[in-house]
């Protein structure tokens, strides 16, 4: 776990999931229909911006953070865009100001 931390405190970015189906002991999943993604609360707890397939449904409190990609090409257009300064740091941004208003302390118990 304290891999995973270190890993996303240094990361610019989270990609969200390439599939959108998966099997789970023979029970087939889909993510933000009968599965959420992680992503979210990644998202909020990170103060990263989000990279995600289209299909994903992430909450509209995210949308200044979360880039969607539709195919393959496009994601590759996206990561391409976002090596530019000035558009990192506007997500990056973003991120931070979503992650703040959006404390998780504020949701747990």
């Amino acid at each position: 776990m304290d891999q995973f931390k270190d890993v996303m405190q240094h990361a610019d970015y989270i990609l969200g999931p390439v599939k959108e189906f998966f099997n789970n002991v023979g029970n087939s999943e889909i993510y933000n229909v009968t599965k959420m993604t992680g992503i979210v609360t990644d998202m909020i707890e990170y103060s990263k911006p989000g990279i995600v397939p289209g299909y994903l449904k992430m909450p509209e409190r995210l949308s200044s953070s979360t880039i969607y990609y539709q195919t393959p090409e496009s994601l590759k257009d996206i990561i391409v865009t976002l090596l530019d300064h000035k558009t990192a740091c506007k997500y990056a941004k973003n991120a931070l100001d979503n992650s703040r208003k959006y404390a998780l302390s504020n949701y747990l118990i």
